[in-house]
């Protein structure tokens, strides 16, 4: 038994298929990942450009509101005319 095993490798090992350039490059996937992964890079800059340019407004808003509604107490409270 163990020496048909051995001959069903041999004959698969030493089968050879004739592939054309063509076939081979679309079956060749090496740089699919590389590009996937050059892909989602991008992608995740652009996003956390474009959020911090927009949190970044968003505090500078904040802030100016903040500013704006803090009230100085009117000269005659601070000269203590009461």
């Amino acid at each position: 038994m163990r020496s048909s095993v051995s001959s069903c490798y041999s004959l698969s090992a030493t089968r050879k298929t004739r592939t054309t350039p063509i076939i081979q490059l679309i079956r060749d996937s090496g740089g699919v990942t590389g590009i996937k992964y050059g892909l989602l890079g991008t992608l995740i800059a652009v996003a956390a450009v474009i959020m911090t340019g927009t949190v970044g407004t968003d505090l500078v808003s904040t802030f100016d509101t903040f500013d704006s509604n803090l009230v100085a107490p009117p000269p005659s409270h601070a000269r203590g005319a009461d």
